[in-house]
């Protein structure tokens, strides 16, 4: 599904203007009431607002468990801010925001059935793009994933399945090809 987004992204950037971008994040942290830790391949594009200021829209799959149990695919649109750290350097730091629609999908242990939402969130990130070859860069970064708790869903059967949101940092290695 990463790969049909990264294709779609791509075909709706400007021809000369687009920046793709796909890695992985680790979130740490605690999630469900127990210490879990998630993994999120990610891919982005951008494409240049003005001089130092980017639109970009992003998509990942994040997992939580080794059983798959918990699930979720957040698409964010926001606004990247770059700056050189040296004239003529082409190395910059960067600072990202924006509001995400988070897709979830859980099943809860000893519990008949699943639930499936729609969840309001957002994703603040910063980091260094550091150049590796041509229009190659290497961008690493630390951020932030908050969404919204949901404690409403019910089964057929009228039994909850309460969904806690997510709320964790992002430690993240992204390979960024400007087209």
């Amino acid at each position: 599904m990463l790969g049909i987004v990264t294709v779609l992204l791509l075909l709706a950037a400007p021809a000369n203007a687009a920046t793709l971008e796909g890695g992985y994040a680790f979130l740490p942290g605690r999630f469900q009431g127990t210490s879990a830790q998630g993994f999120m391949p990610m891919t982005a594009i951008s494409t240049p607002l003005g001089k130092d200021v980017d639109g970009a829209l992003s998509a990942g799959y994040i997992r939580y468990g080794t059983d798959g149990r918990t699930s979720f695919v957040p698409i964010s649109a926001g606004l990247r801010a770059a700056f050189k750290l040296a004239e003529p350097g082409p190395a910059a730091i960067y600072l990202e925001a924006g509001p995400s629609l988070v897709f979830a999908r859980w099943r809860p242990s000893g519990v008949g059935g699943s639930g499936k939402r729609m969840l309001i969130g957002a994703i603040c990130r910063g980091g260094v793009l550091i150049p590796v070859h041509g229009p190659l860069s290497l961008d690493l970064g630390l951020g932030y994933i908050v969404t919204e708790d949901d404690r409403e869903d019910l089964v057929p059967d009228g039994l909850a399945l309460p969904l806690e949101g997510i709320a964790s940092a992002l430690i993240q290695a992204r390979l960024v090809l400007k087209r």
